[in-house]
Order: structure tokens, then C-alpha cells, then sequence
């Protein structure tokens, strides 16, 4: 009983339209890649950057926000006598 296959893995090709299934088969596997990158990856490390402009926008406001009380409970570790 011979099955016809649809791919032959000796000449690795495609039986019939090869060029048009390896061009379809590529972007697919491209869109899965830029799916999991996407999924993994938020944050630019060279411009040090989040992609999304309203994450970074949070970031940057939270930033200044922590550095607005940043220090303050240093001075209460001090002796009383020290602390103004």
C-alpha cells in the first residue's frame, strides 16, 4: 500500500507548489517568533526604554514619585539630637 506523500524528506521539497508552502510556512513562523518576543520582551535595553509609551509614561511617574521620599527615613535612624 503506497501512501502519496506530501512531502519528500530525501530532495527535502514539497511534491507539488513547494515555493508557495515554504513562503507560507516561513510566515507563520515568523508570526509565532514575533508573538513569543512580543510576550517576552517590553523594554528596550539600548535606549533603556519601555515600548509601550503609556508603561513608560507609569514608570517615569512612579520613578519621581519614590524619589521625591527617597532618603526621608535615613534621617530618623539618626540620634535626636542630629535630626533638624
Amino acid at each position: 500500500m503506497d501512501i502519496p506523500r506530501e512531502y519528500n524528506v530525501v530532495t527535502n521539497k514539497y511534491t507539488q507548489n513547494h515555493d508557495a508552502k515554504v513562503k507560507c510556512n516561513d510566515e507563520i513562523m515568523k508570526a509565532e517568533a514575533a508573538k513569543a518576543y512580543w510576550k517576552r520582551n517590553d523594554f528596550d535595553p539600548i535606549r533603556g526604554q519601555f515600548y509601550d509609551q503609556g508603561k513608560e509614561e507609569k514608570f517615569v511617574g512612579a520613578r519621581e514619585a519614590e524619589s521625591q521620599v527617597h532618603g526621608q527615613d535615613y534621617c530618623k535612624k539618626l540620634p535626636i539630637t542630629v535630626q533638624k
